[in-house]
C-alpha cells in the first residue's frame, strides 16, 4: 500500500523526534517539537479560556538538534512552498503541532519559534525559575501571556543550546 506520506527525523525535543508530512493533504505534522501557547479554540472554549502550553523539552532534549531540525524543516517547507500561493497550486504547506496549533502557515511558524528561541538564548524573554526535575535545575521561559511561545527545559538544554547553535544565527545586529 502507497500511503503520501513523508517520514523526516527532527531530532532535538527528544532524540527520536519525527515529523511526518503528508504530501497530498499539504499538512507537516510536528508532534511535540514546538507549539503555539494558545490558540483560537483554546482561547474560546466553553468552559473558558484554557492554560496556555509552553514547549516542554525533557532532560534528553538537545537544542542544537532541536535548532538543526527547524532550519532543516524550513528549507523542506520552503522548496515545497516554491511557487505556491494559499489558494492555488494545493496551497501553501500549512502546520499542526501538538497541543493547541494546528492549520496555521507552516513556513511562518517554523520561523517565529526559531525567533523565539533566539531571544530565549538572547536573554530577552522572560525566564522563571521553577523546581528541580528529574535531579535538573527547570526553568520557564516567556513572553507573558499575549506571546505566541513558552519553553519550560532544563536550564542546561539551554545553557548547551547556546554554546552548540552558531551564535551568528541567534544573536541579533
Amino acid at each position: 500500500m502507497e500511503l503520501p506520506i513523508l517520514t523526516l527525523h527532527t531530532p532535538g525535543h527528544t532524540p527520536d523526534s519525527l515529523t511526518w508530512y503528508d504530501v497530498h493533504e499539504r499538512i507537516l505534522y510536528v508532534g511535540d517539537s514546538f507549539y503555539s501557547q494558545t490558540s483560537p479554540d483554546t482561547d474560546a472554549a466553553p468552559w473558558g479560556p484554557e492554560r496556555s502550553a509552553a514547549i516542554v523539552f525533557p532532560n534528553e532534549g538537545n537544542l542544537g538538534d532541536w535548532w538543526g531540525s527547524v532550519n532543516k524543516l524550513l528549507a523542506f517547507v520552503g522548496k515545497e512552498n516554491e511557487g505556491k500561493n494559499e489558494h492555488e497550486n494545493g496551497g501553501r504547506v500549512k502546520l499542526a503541532a501538538g497541543h493547541v496549533t494546528a492549520g496555521v502557515d507552516a513556513q511562518s511558524c517554523l520561523q517565529s519559534v526559531k525567533d523565539f528561541v533566539g531571544r530565549v538564548l538572547q536573554n530577552e524573554v522572560h525566564f522563571i525559575a521553577l523546581p528541580n526535575r528529574r535531579g535538573e535545575a527547570f526553568g520557564h521561559w516567556s513572553d507573558g501571556p499575549g506571546g505566541k511561545f513558552s519553553v519550560a527545559a532544563p536550564v542546561r538544554v539551554m545553557e548547551e543550546g547556546r554554546k552548540v547553535i552558531p551564535e551568528g544565527e541567534w544573536r541579533s545586529t
